[in-house]
């Protein structure tokens, strides 16, 4: 009778891994940028390596349709095709990068970078990646001042003057843009509360282009006048490429008490109403 094998050698004979082949050809790494601006160019690369096997092909993808291709062995090498959103400078085009200029919303899309090698093997080898494209907004938000004609309003200097108990109510708009834009209230630097600050419906616009619109409304208290003054910033924002700000200034009336310091807190934007 055949002797049986130690368990823990069975084991280790069971799980030892299949070696790779070392004539495996290997896409690494395809880089599009995630979110381009609308006019901007961009470069889009795929690093390879065919570990010694003759290149055939380079083939550029937007949404499956092929908008570049490269064969080293044909004159010129290169080859570019209409598809809608990808213009190809052909001349900071080669086999590993292709380079796009007048960047468009129509751009946006999956961008695949597929690699074959030559004759007899044939082997190809293919990744992908998104690419979101922002239409930043035109200015910086804006702020203005809803509430200002209910009252006689006073004024200290070039500021309006507010008093503790008093109700300001101000809105935030942020021109057209794709995707909207984020928007955020702050007062004297720290985020306001949500219970203050509200979304505003804004009319649609033709197109994909979208305006963001947010309320802040508060009854003023003591603590609101930081060195006898209010200051209160709105920042409109998309992903991590776009920031844009502006803030409105009041003066404290009536505060109770001298206001040491007092003092206008200067950058940024300034909002002025009249």
């Amino acid at each position: 009778m055949m002797a049986s094998l130690p368990m823990s050698l069975a084991l280790v004979m069971f799980i030892r891994p299949v070696e790779p082949s070392g004539n495996q050809i290997e896409l690494k790494q395809i880089h599009v940028p995630h979110h381009p601006q609308v006019n901007q160019s961009v470069s889009l690369w795929c690093e390879y390596d065919l570990h010694g096997e003759p290149l055939y092909s380079i083939k550029w993808y937007k949404d499956q349709q092929e908008f570049y291709r490269f064969l080293p062995k044909e004159s010129p090498p290169h080859l570019s095709f209409a598809v809608l959103g990808t213009e190809v400078d052909m001349s900071l085009s080669d086999a590993r990068l292709v380079h796009l200029v007048n960047i468009s919303l129509d751009s946006a899309g999956l961008y695949q970078c597929e690699v074959s090698t030559e004759a007899p093997k044939f082997k190809t080898i293919a990744r992908d990646a998104a690419m979101s494209v922002v239409h930043p907004p035109a200015a910086s938000p804006a702020i203005s001042w809803v509430n200002q004609r209910d009252r006689l309003r006073d004024r200290l200097g070039d500021l309006w003057g507010l008093r503790v108990g008093e109700r300001l109510l101000l809105h935030c708009e942020s021109e057209e843009s794709f995707p909207a834009a984020s928007l955020r209230f702050y007062i004297n630097d720290e985020i306001a509360r949500d219970k203050t600050v509200h979304t505003v419906t804004v009319p649609k616009h033709k197109g994909v282009l979208i305006s963001s619109k947010i309320s802040l409304d508060i009854v003023l208290e003591r603590r609101h006048f930081r060195y006898g003054d209010l200051v209160v910033k709105c920042t409109s924002d998309i992903y991590d490429i776009y920031f844009q700000s502006s803030k409105i200034i009041f003066a404290g009336i009536d505060l109770g008490e001298i206001a040491l310091g007092r003092q206008t807190i200067s950058g940024g934007t300034s909002c002025a109403v009249g």
